[in-house]
């Protein structure tokens, strides 16, 4: 591409193609939750879908587990629709292009089918889509590595079969965390969601949208939720981009569960009073139904708000700079450095060419920081699977031609550019950005 923007427009692009796809997932899964709970289920599910902050986010992130998110969206809604070549495709889509620990939620799919189909049939459809997806990874793995690989063993292996590497040595976060990250994305979502199979379990008879299910199905749809998210809060390092994987099913639950509440409160009602009134009871079940809709919207809306206005700086600065300040062509390689917000540098879509170099200065991380390759098969010096520090990454202030910081009050970090009279560096452009640890644990 010829001009930094050009660059941008695509890093959006990619963006629009995956909220594409990813409708496109959603519409199956919808269509196999009509087919298999009924229209309010559908109904309540798609609603969620298309108005939490949670899915607004995962839909369009580049990330492995959005790959495994579309993959059990394709395989779910494949599930419900009994198409069980469909339903292994999907998941083996989510295990080897996406996050291979997405497995363990495709265990109660994979005993439904083995005992429902024909064993050997069941066995071929898993190879025919072991080999649809494994060959093109490995032989793309091959062309830009220049040997043989298996990126999804490597992970297994690393973080599982390796007792001195794994995901603890990138941080871990206490129990509570997930459940924070999710009452953020799904507010009351994700509170009904939890309480999906028992009232499944204790109201299924009196419920007329859910009562055709029987006990091993409830069992069978409502499990996989609960497994995963029993899976990550066992494992010590915690990501919120880990649970995107069930988004969809908090939805589903969600759903479910709105929907059990609804009928039970309008069966309660009416016992209590004639049948006259049971029109009207019905109608007030409508009500309590749309004003909860609501609420969750208003709720949605706002989290999706706050993230916007709150925490949107990196876009806004790095787009400002590859548009203005480094929009000229040169010969003469251009230094944009960070430091503590190194982590928040959103792609290389948005320095202009390979003139544009991104560089670090030191600070107080102390992990391996990512380095510059020449040849994708070549693997760089200073690399380790430990993450140790290398300081062959970090540069001198003095070499640096931009510097992209965040400032606070308070920072135990330099302050580059707004500490006094002694800083070095002269502001160019900013954008507000939120100061979470002097606000509220919402936002």
């Amino acid at each position: 591409f010829g001009h930094s923007n050009d660059k941008i427009i695509v890093f959006y692009a990619i963006r629009c193609c995956l909220g594409l796809f990813c409708a496109l997932c959603e519409s199956l899964f919808y269509t196999g939750i009509l087919y298999r709970f009924g229209k309010r289920v559908s109904l309540f599910t798609l609603i969620f879908l298309l108005i939490s902050n949670g899915m607004f986010m995962a839909s369009t992130s580049y990330l492995p587990s959005t790959l495994s998110m579309y993959g059990v969206l394709i395989a779910f809604g494949a599930w419900f629709l009994e198409k069980p070549r469909f339903a292994i495709t999907g998941g083996v889509f989510a295990v080897l292009l996406g996050w291979p620990f997405v497995g363990v939620l495709f265990i109660p799919l994979a005993l439904d089918i083995v005992f429902r189909y024909k064993f050997f049939q069941v066995i071929l459809w898993g190879i025919f889509s072991l080999a649809l997806f494994l060959i093109p990874s490995v032989l793309i793995d091959y062309y830009y590595y220049h040997k043989w690989v298996i990126s999804v063993w490597n992970l297994v292996f690393y973080n599982v079969f390796d007792s001195t590497k794994g995901s603890t040595l990138y941080g871990v976060e206490p129990w509570t965390f997930y459940f924070l990250n999710a009452f953020l994305n799904f507010n009351f979502i994700f509170v009904l969601s939890l309480l999906g199979l028992p009232l499944l379990l204790v109201f299924k008879k009196w419920t007329r949208h859910l009562n055709h299910l029987s006990v091993i199905q409830i069992l069978l749809y409502s499990s996989p939720l609960y497994m995963w998210l029993s899976f990550m809060l066992y494992l010590p390092h915690k990501e919120e981009r880990f649970l995107f994987i069930i988004y969809p099913l908090i939805c589903l639950m969600g759903a479910v569960s709105i929907v059990i509440i609804l009928d039970v409160v309008r069966m309660i009602l009416s016992a209590m009073q004639s049948t006259r009134k049971r029109g009207f009871f019905r109608r007030l079940a409508i009500i309590i139904g749309t004003l909860f809709v609501l609420l969750v919207f208003f709720l949605s809306v706002s989290r999706m708000m706050s993230i916007t206005l709150y925490y949107s700086a990196p876009l806004h600065v790095y787009s400002h700079l590859s548009k203005n300040e480094l929009k000229h062509q040169t010969n003469t390689p251009i230094n944009i450095c960070v430091g503590k917000e190194w982590y928040r540098f959103p792609s290389s879509y948005f320095l202009p060419d390979s003139n544009h170099n991104l560089a670090f200065l030191r600070s107080d991380f102390r992990g391996l920081l990512p380095k510059r390759y020449n040849e994708t098969w070549d693997v760089p010096s200073g690399m380790n699977d430990d993450n140790k520090e290398e300081m062959d990454r970090y540069v001198r202030e003095e070499e640096c031609d931009y510097l992209v910081d965040l400032d606070f009050e308070g920072q135990g970090e330099p302050h580059y550019c707004c500490g006094g009279s002694d800083v070095k560096w002269k502001k160019v452009y900013s954008w507000p950005f939120l100061d979470a640890r002097r606000s509220n644990v919402l936002f």
